[in-house]
């Protein structure tokens, strides 16, 4: 008899046989199409010395909850808009200088209206979705867009 040690650790065991592979490793995993893949909502380059949240009142904060919760279903700025989420872009002009700080000078950031005089500031580099500020109070702007 001979002594056989047993492992708690399976331990590999060729099967002999057959010359094909197994049809799960046989099979080419089929690619994910980048233009269907859904935004991935970021706050990488959220401004925090311009953040409002605290002052959301609770209709405009379950507002900026549902529309996160859209954009998160969304792939491009099409699927926003059939969303009602605005794609409004802004100019580096005036008080919109602050939203543009520190970012590259080719960023296009746009405005999402969440309630009243609340918006939301973002902006889209392939399928991320970055937020760059939640305000409460609209930027005193004079109008320029």
């Amino acid at each position: 008899m001979r002594n056989e040690i047993r492992s708690s650790i399976p331990q590999y065991n060729p099967i002999k046989s057959t010359s094909q592979i197994p049809s799960g490793v046989a099979e080419i995993p089929q690619s994910v199409n980048p233009e269907e893949e859904k935004f991935i909502i970021s706050f990488r380059y959220y401004c925090d010395d311009l953040c409002e949240i605290n002052y959301l009142e609770k209709n405009c904060a379950r507002s900026a909850l549902r529309d996160l919760r859209l954009i998160g279903k969304c792939n491009n700025l099409h699927s926003l808009k059939d969303n009602n989420i605005g794609i409004y872009g802004i100019v580096n002009n005036g008080e919109y200088r602050k939203l543009f700080r520190k970012l590259s000078p080719d960023i296009e950031i746009r405005e999402h209206r969440l309630q009243n005089t609340a918006r939301l500031f973002y902006f889209i580099a392939r399928n991320l979705f970055y937020i760059r500020a939640i305000k409460n109070s609209h930027f005193e702007t004079d109008k320029q867009r």
